[in-house]
């Protein structure tokens, strides 16, 4: 079997127990990574793959993050010079911090290198939670630490079409695919429907939280019975607060683990992604299993996950006042919202399963290393 070296950020919560099992049947290898969590630093095995994840303290995050690429150069060192042992192939999280180790550590083994893209970091809207000049030096920076990462690079998985389109020139000779990552939908049903349109996510600004606020408020008076509720984290309440002010309709719901997610979805009437700058939603998909009818802003990788008027909605970026019509629209027409819901959960069957899924990445890998 082929190894492959998957190198992912922490700190850890989530092992994918699942995905490594399911990808032993073709490969094997390792996983690097490092946690705060006991339970997770404890275990040495999944399936195929041997996890090796350092317990460091998220208190110093720069102090963490240096811990962190010194035990993976000094794994590649052990496993080249000392072990031996030949690895084929470098996965990363991203291109960006854990692209940089890839960098390094597949040059170290003599294996190939495949950085995932996993958002849109040189989106200028990536940034707007930070100052002005800050989200200028950010994006700017994301954008030249991306290219220089995957000019090293001899294969990238990406999630939707143009997501590397500052990159194109350069992908002579290079394997590439695009498919939306893996998301465990088996727990999502539609459970019932109750009159609240749900958005998910933090922070505020990239989020597009003021927009969907802004758009509710306009129609709140036309659909008294209905809500819009706000589930994520907020160590500030006081910005959003702001907005909310005195609209009795709209509410924040405190954070919530992600096994008490399949609840809040499956009892929504409508869910709500308004993001200016978003990669592929994982909550829009889990909408789509319990069939629920979805808006989104036509945006980067969101049209993948909604095709208008056909299972869900799509808005012009930033557009509070078209977002409200869709509102509106959705909240006053049952048989639209229940057409929606229906389409949506067929389509993620049949194009975005665990098993289509496997299928297109196992053959990625594969063509990479043949």
């Amino acid at each position: 079997m082929k190894k492959i070296l998957f190198i992912w950020p922490g700190p850890l919560y989530n092992l994918q127990e699942y995905k490594y099992n399911k990808l032993s049947d073709s490969f094997c290898g390792h996983i690097l990574s490092f946690s705060n969590i006991q339970e997770i630093i404890a275990k040495k095995k999944i399936g195929g793959f041997d996890l090796h994840c350092k317990k460091i303290s998220l208190k110093k995050k720069n102090l963490a993050s240096a811990k962190y690429i010194v035990f993976c150069i000094i794994f590649a060192l052990r496993k080249k010079f000392i072990e031996r042992q030949k690895i084929d192939l470098v996965i990363t999280y991203d291109p960006l911090k854990t692209g940089l180790i890839g960098v390094i550590v597949s040059r170290l083994l003599g294996a190939k290198f495949a950085p995932e893209i996993n958002g849109t970091y040189s989106s200028r809207y990536n940034f707007m939670d930070k100052s002005k000049n800050k989200a200028q030096f950010y994006a700017r920076l994301y954008t030249l630490l991306m290219k220089f990462v995957l000019s090293f690079s001899h294969g990238i998985k990406y999630q939707y079409p143009g997501q590397i389109s500052f990159f194109e020139k350069r992908l002579k000779n290079r394997v590439t695919t695009y498919f939306p990552n893996l998301v465990n939908l088996d727990k999502f049903i539609n459970i019932s429907e109750e009159k609240e349109i749900l958005i998910v996510g933090f922070p505020f600004w990239r989020k597009g939280i003021d927009v969907a606020i802004k758009a509710f408020k306009l129609i709140a008076h036309d659909i008294p019975d209905w809500k819009l509720k706000i589930l994520g984290w907020y160590p500030d309440i006081t910005l959003l607060n702001e907005y909310i002010g005195d609209c009795t309709q709209i509410y924040h719901h405190k954070p919530v683990f992600y096994k008490d997610m399949p609840e809040h979805i499956g009892k929504s009437g409508i869910v709500c992604c308004s993001s200016r700058s978003e990669g592929v939603p994982r909550y829009l998909m889990e909408a789509m299993m319990a069939e629920k009818p979805r808006i989104g802003t036509n945006v980067d990788g969101i049209p993948v996950l909604i095709k208008d008027g056909f299972d869900g909605l799509l808005f012009e970026n930033e557009n509070h006042v078209q977002l409200s019509e869709k509102m509106l629209l959705l909240a006053k027409n049952p048989d639209l919202r229940k057409r929606f819901g229906i389409a949506a959960k067929e389509r993620v069957i049949n194009e975005f399963s665990s098993e289509q899924y496997f299928k297109k990445l196992i053959s990625f890998y594969n063509l990479l290393l043949t």
